[in-house]
């Protein structure tokens, strides 16, 4: 990863390298580097050549598995993976690389329109199921657990009618039922 700055003369290290993880979450068969090795090498570059790395993914916390490669918190972010999600991704990434590029240093808020879209995401479409607040917020703490949009409707046999990008789990859909 830093072989261009360990062999370099340091009138050709750049000032400036940012790395951005993008990943859907899925497993990767490395068989290369495992997740000490890259961990390792992570901190290396940020140590030793002031790089930045942006971690950004799609179905897992993101923040926590970024930190499991020594990736701070407030260079993760979780991302809605659709076209408004991905699309979102790329203009942070591109303002963040700009922000760089003009020495000024990556603020916080880098990640909000990701958080703002993700959020918007997640929120529950509930149409007129009688539900009590109880169960909305249960079932909104399970579509934030798992990273996904909820629609709820109530159907004839009283049961809750969930649809969601993965499923809610048969737990969560007998618990709210009448």
């Amino acid at each position: 990863m830093g072989n261009r700055c360990k062999y370099a003369p340091d009138s050709e290290i750049p000032s400036k390298t940012m790395v951005v993880i993008i990943t859907d979450g899925y497993k990767n068969a490395s068989r290369e580097f495992g997740l000490n090795k890259v961990k390792q090498m992570i901190e290396n570059q940020k140590e030793k050549y002031n790089w930045e790395f942006l971690f950004m993914g799609a179905n897992i916390d993101a923040v926590q598995t970024a930190g499991t490669f020594g990736i701070n918190a407030d260079r993760a972010v979780t991302y809605q993976p659709d076209s408004v999600g991905t699309r979102t991704n790329f203009d942070a990434v591109s303002e963040t690389v700009a922000c760089m590029r003009a020495e000024r240093p990556i603020d916080k808020s880098w990640k909000d329109r990701i958080e703002n879209y993700m959020k918007k995401k997640q929120k529950l479409i509930i149409k007129n199921t009688g539900m009590s607040d109880c169960q909305k917020c249960f079932l909104n703490y399970c579509a934030y657990q798992r990273n996904e949009a909820v629609c709820i409707e109530k159907t004839p046999k009283m049961w809750y009618n969930i649809s969601a990008i993965k499923t809610v789990g048969s737990n969560a859909y007998r618990s709210v039922g009448n």
